[in-house]
């Protein structure tokens, strides 16, 4: 019987070295202590790890659970958000000038009453407020409350890495993406003037 003082990354050396015969010892050490500090600093970082055996027919989460499905929800979206920034940044991912906005449906409403007055431009420019300004698509739909998703350039000189808040601010470029269900996308080639038209005329469904 092994206590937890005994079984460490060096205990299961010696069987991983029979697997990978090909590889060298240093090489083998090398790949497995990187991978676990790099796991180790994800979950120190707070992102959810999720690890798939097709051999023991398993799926291991790594994270915080809760017994209530709404927190449990919360906090998965938190997880996985942080977890697609953390793997963008490790892949040192390229993105454009577009950054992506969701809304509730409460926030739609309140914000197609607030769309409907034409300034002197003519709907050229799009007002948000307290609205959270994503780079990455992924991360904006890891977000329950969030029903509409669009598209809006920003300047170089606003530019933020990941994404920030905005209190009260206009964009001249905003498309729209499409509709957040189940944090999945379903696009829309309509344009954001034919969404609030849409809804004026027939409601949210």
């Amino acid at each position: 019987m092994y206590s937890i003082k005994d079984v460490n990354l060096e205990f299961f050396l010696p069987q991983i070295y029979e697997q990978f015969p090909r590889l060298g010892k240093q090489e083998i050490k090398r790949i497995l202590y990187k991978g676990y500090y790099r796991m180790y600093y994800a979950i120190k970082q707070q992102c959810f790890i999720t690890i798939k055996s097709d051999k023991l027919k398993s799926t291991f989460f790594l994270g915080t659970f809760y017994k209530d499905p709404k927190r449990q929800i919360l906090e998965y979206s938190f997880r996985m958000r942080k977890k697609l920034i953390k793997i963008s940044k490790w892949r040192e991912d390229v993105f454009d000038d577009y950054y992506f906005i969701g809304i509730s449906k409460d926030m739609f409403i309140d914000w197609v009453n607030m769309n409907n007055k034409k300034d002197r431009a003519g709907w050229r420019w799009v007002r948000f407020q307290n609205v959270i300004v994503r780079r990455q698509l992924k991360a904006t739909l890891y977000n329950s409350t969030y029903s509409y998703i669009f598209k809006v350039k920003v300047r170089k000189k606003d530019m933020k890495s990941w994404g920030f808040k905005i209190i009260d601010k206009k964009f001249k470029d905003v498309i729209y993406v499409g509709k957040a269900i189940n944090y999945k996308l379903y696009p829309s080639e309509k344009h954001w003037k034919d969404l609030i038209k849409e809804y004026n005329e027939k409601g949210d469904s």
